[in-house]
Order: structure tokens, then C-alpha cells, then sequence
């Protein structure tokens, strides 16, 4: 069965989230794959095929947690300003 680009988009987020549960955890120093992997019960074969290695998987990790961050700041900048 093909994988959706949805389906394979949830799972490359899954394992962001996961990654960023487990630096948060275990430092990223004590981050591995094989922590990452079963934080979000998922074979590390699943992470090589979204992403090409720890560093790549680090970097889109900060990316997306920035991104994450970005978007609750803009919202709460929204909250605050007066209804039109």
C-alpha cells in the first residue's frame, strides 16, 4: 500500500514531536535514534526513510518546533489586539 503524502507528512511530524520530546528529556547530547524511535513507537528504518540521518532529523526538528513557536506567538500577538 502507497503512502499519502498526508499520511507520510503526519508520520515525518510524529517523529519531530518525538524527537523534540526527547532533547527535551535527555538533553540533546543524550538524544538517540533509538530513544526517538521508542518515544513515538516507530522503527528507526521509519526515521532513515523521512529523514537521512540525526543531524538532518535535528535540524528539521528545530525547524519545526520554531515553526511551532512562531505560530503560537502570532496568535497570541492577534489575541491582543482590539476587535475591529
Amino acid at each position: 500500500m502507497r503512502r499519502t503524502k498526508e499520511s507520510a507528512w503526519e508520520s515525518s511530524n510524529q517523529i519531530l514531536d518525538a524527537s523534540a520530546h526527547v532533547c527535551v528529556e535527555c538533553g540533546v547530547a543524550g538524544a538517540t535514534l533509538a530513544n526517538i524511535a521508542n518515544a513515538g513507537c516507530f522503527t528507526r528504518g521509519a526515521m532513515y526513510w523521512h529523514f537521512e540521518n540525526k543531524g538532518a532529523l535535528f535540524d528539521s526538528m528545530v525547524d519545526h518546533v520554531m515553526l511551532q513557536a512562531e505560530a503560537l506567538f502570532a496568535a497570541i500577538a492577534d489575541a491582543r489586539e482590539p476587535a475591529p
